[in-house]
């Protein structure tokens, strides 16, 4: 007969399965800031730009600091998940979330903002390796597939918040709003992440062996399968303490890792980022329609990208993962070249129509008998956010009537 000697779980913990949602919905909630801090930048970089008086290179900057950081936050968090634990970890990048979340909402100069999207990164970098990790560990075997994917759907999700936020707060100012409002689920990851409990495989690393049972059964895992489980990593945990950096290059991991770190890469460097970055820039360019249109279609792309992930959730396990990435590398294929051919038409176009007219440049109509050059109004290939100053204030204008005229503001430039 064996007697456990496990501690009692912490008063006010949540108990029974009812704990394994509330354990995936924390830890998910770092896919959510991931893909929030990911996207946020499209909408918030041309108002970023303007009021800080940034070049192309400077808004590069700032939206290229995220990534920085992320690279780091993701290098560091192997080795201290190991040895501090991932929910720790989850609890520490939920306060770098809310911290970094802050501090860009309230920069005073482009230096703040960098740094404090530098620190934002460190979160994303951190999350990004070790939530899902810990929702792998805390989920029993039958479900791990389904409830691991969902952070990926975490961070689609938001994404798409993050262009619904944009479009909202479109207007000078706004963007400052936009940052700051991650300060919420962060704070909600902190304070959720604080009253879960370490992962089982984290425990029987340090030998608390009967706590990882505890662990294990709190999630819904029958006593049983509870005591194989905790077996089974006792011995997988035996076997990394006895390997080498040298075995990953043995015949029968190698290949596998080469599979690993190409599907990695791919998904980087198809563009996907950039895309997500500079959407509503890239939909523009492309002669998309008005400012609007194009931010409207990046909330499309945006919903797309969350429908497929539930394709991909649903249908996993029937269809096998080599189908799916087959169906999705075709697509994203198909996508960047027309992309890429659209931009590059419109491009051409654009610059034949600027050698006899400048846009930007234009002035405003004094009566509805003189329209703007080619019918234009606000100057389509100015930068959006002005663009939408122009529409703001052409709002408070003196609306047209018949054979009147407008007032001397009539005379400002439409950009």
């Amino acid at each position: 007969m064996r007697v456990t000697s496990a501690a009692p779980p912490s008063s006010g913990a949540p108990t029974g399965r009812s704990l394994l949602p509330l354990v995936t919905g924390f830890a998910a909630l770092g896919g959510f800031l991931f893909g929030y801090d990911t996207g946020v930048i499209s909408g918030a970089i041309d108002f970023i730009g303007d009021e800080f008086g940034l070049s192309a290179f400077g808004k590069g900057v700032v939206t290229s600091s995220v990534l920085a950081g992320a690279f780091f936050g993701a290098g560091l968090s192997g080795f201290t998940a190991d040895k501090y634990g991932r929910r720790r970890l989850l609890i520490f990048a939920g306060a770098i979330y809310v911290v970094g979340a802050l501090t860009a909402a309230l920069s005073p100069n482009v230096e703040t903002l960098v740094g404090s999207r530098f620190v934002l990164g460190l979160g994303i970098g951190i999350t990004s390796t070790v939530a899902p990790m810990y929702i792998a560990e805390m989920s029993p075997a039958d479900r791990r597939g389904g409830l691991v994917a969902t952070y990926q759907l975490a961070i689609t999700i938001g994404i798409l918040i993050a262009d619904l936020v944009d479009e909202a707060l479109s207007h000078p100012g706004g963007w400052r709003w936009a940052f700051g409002l991650a300060a919420i689920p962060g704070a909600i990851q902190f304070v959720g992440m604080s009253r879960m409990p370490a992962s089982p495989r984290w425990l029987t690393g340090r030998g608390e062996n009967e706590q990882a049972e505890v662990v294990l059964r709190k999630v819904g895992v029958v006593a049983d399968a509870a005591h194989e489980q905790v077996a089974e990593m006792k011995e997988a945990v035996a076997e990394e303490r006895g390997g080498s950096w040298a075995d990953l290059l043995s015949p029968g991991v190698k290949a596998a890792l080469i599979v690993g770190m190409m599907l990695a890469l791919i998904q980087q460097i198809t563009g996907i980022n950039t895309v997500i970055y500079y959407a509503p820039d890239i939909f523009e360019d492309a002669r998309f329609g008005s400012a609007q249109s194009a931010i409207w279609a990046t909330v499309v792309v945006s919903t797309v990208n969350v429908l497929a992930t539930f394709i991909a959730i649903r249908f996993l396990d029937r269809w096998g993962r080599i189908p799916l990435l087959t169906a999705g590398l075709t697509g994203m294929i198909v996508s960047l070249f027309a992309l890429g051919g659209r931009s590059s038409s419109s491009t051409r176009a654009r610059m034949a129509e600027r050698s006899a007219w400048s846009p930007c440049s234009s002035s405003v109509p004094t009566s509805p008998a003189s329209p703007s050059p080619s019918g234009r109004s606000c100057g389509s290939s100015c930068p959006r956010s002005s663009r939408r100053r122009c529409a703001a204030e052409r709002s408070r204008w003196p609306r047209w009537s018949t054979g009147a005229r407008t007032s001397s503001s009539a005379s400002r430039s439409w950009c």
